[in-house]
């Protein structure tokens, strides 16, 4: 049961006591079953416990500890709150409000029903990535309960104009460039936007602040579903744009000096992942998305595995598109970012979703998705950094699964 008289659970949840006798201590939960998620990639079940016979409990217990000591690390960069001397396996833990962790079990709990996603989805992916955990940010500080919408746009804006945008944006993919060193990347970044209409972003311990205080170069520019909200301190040399799409903050961009935002040498970039989660909606729109395409603007029908021998598609419910064609196995997803789109070619009697990832080193993979009467089809291509590169091509495959 959970808690007194609750629901039957309906996940198997595992843990591993290291000691024998009657002071041992070993909590079963979502938290345990995390940790060792993340420490043998043989999944969670029998094959973890084949694998680490009695015989070396001891190394499965350092094992333990170093995937205990990752596990808080990542919920922590990530806005959840992990108790002191974080033990979720050994630690005092009492299933009532205000225990450390029941509290932070409720925090995750609260994270994947927002983003729509079970604690099945959770293991699955820890256990494939440590990183994953970054795809369920928690709260106020990691990310959005609601779209944005602005009052007005133009120049000369000020901090009362971007109100609704106030908040600390917390991104998994950072980018810092320094004049003469190397671009460092990293899987935790951050956007501010105070009330006094500073914005900052930050990333690898780097970061830059221009103000929304009514400069002629203080701008709220809308395109299609697409807002550019741009501040400028040119007095300082400074400048910070934010990005928010179909009302949900998808990326930022800060410099020192330079002439653009994307070429500037002395940069700090965010980009928030999957920043608008959703599910598969019910029926396609007449209507072409073309900035901020979600899981809610495609045809449910469109999930399934799709297959021809050499090559094979799967479409999940979270419009993750993953493809497999020889040694490429590669996956995006219509997350709502700036360059997921989906066109309607009534014509032609074609459907088409592109789904665009952005990757450490600026790497950003496309996969255009074409369903037309003759099956699917699929281009994955790297357009960042130029030239582009064709990395897989998919074409009249047939539904082979739901």
């Amino acid at each position: 049961m959970v808690g007194d008289g609750g629901p039957a659970n309906a996940e198997t949840l595992i843990s591993l006591a290291a000691g024998s006798g009657p002071a041992l201590t070993v909590n079963v939960t979502p938290l345990s079953s995390l940790v060792l998620a993340g420490m043998d990639e043989s999944g969670l079940g029998e094959a973890l416990f084949e694998r680490h016979e009695t015989s070396a409990i001891g190394r499965v217990a350092a094992v333990m500890r170093a995937a205990t000591e990752l596990l808080g690390a990542k919920l922590s960069a990530n806005g959840f709150t992990v108790p002191s001397g974080f033990d979720p396996v050994g630690g005092t833990f009492t299933a009532a409000a205000g225990n450390d962790y029941d509290d932070l079990l409720e925090q995750v709990r609260d994270a994947l029903a927002r983003a729509g996603r079970s604690y099945r989805d959770l293991f699955d992916g820890y256990e494939r990535s440590a990183d994953y955990i970054a795809s369920i940010p928690y709260g106020t500080t990691a990310g959005q309960t609601g779209p944005i919408v602005f009052a007005r746009t133009g120049s000369n804006a000020v901090a009362a104009d971007i109100a609704p945008l106030v908040g600390v944006y917390r991104g998994q993919q950072g980018r810092s460039f320094v004049p003469g060193s190397d671009v460092v990347n990293t899987d935790s970044c951050t956007i501010t936007v105070a009330a006094d209409g500073n914005m900052t972003v930050a990333a690898n311990g780097r970061s830059y602040s221009a103000s929304m205080n009514g400069d002629p170069g203080d701008l709220l520019m809308q395109v299609v579903g697409l807002f550019q909200v741009q501040a400028s301190d040119v007095a300082n040399d400074r400048y910070a744009q934010v990005t928010v799409t179909r009302g949900y903050v998808t990326e930022a961009v800060a410099r020192k000096g330079g002439y653009g935002f994307s070429d500037a040498l002395d940069r700090v970039e965010c980009v928030v992942a999957d920043p608008h989660p959703s599910v598969l909606g019910s029926a396609m729109t007449s209507v072409n998305v073309t900035n901020g395409a979600t899981a809610s603007d495609l045809d449910a029908s469109w999930a399934g595995v799709y297959g021809d021998g050499s090559c094979t598609v799967t479409i999940d419910h979270q419009a993750r598109v993953r493809v497999v064609k020889g040694v490429v196995d590669i996956q995006a997803q219509l997350a709502g970012d700036q360059d997921d789109t989906i066109n309607l070619f009534p014509s032609i009697s074609a459907e088409v979703f592109s789904a665009a990832d952005r990757r450490p080193g600026g790497v950003q993979i496309e996969f255009e998705v074409v369903r037309k009467p003759d099956g699917l089809g699929v281009q994955v291509r790297q357009t960042k950094p130029r030239p582009i590169v064709n990395v897989a091509s998919c074409s009249a495959l047939t539904r082979t699964s739901p």
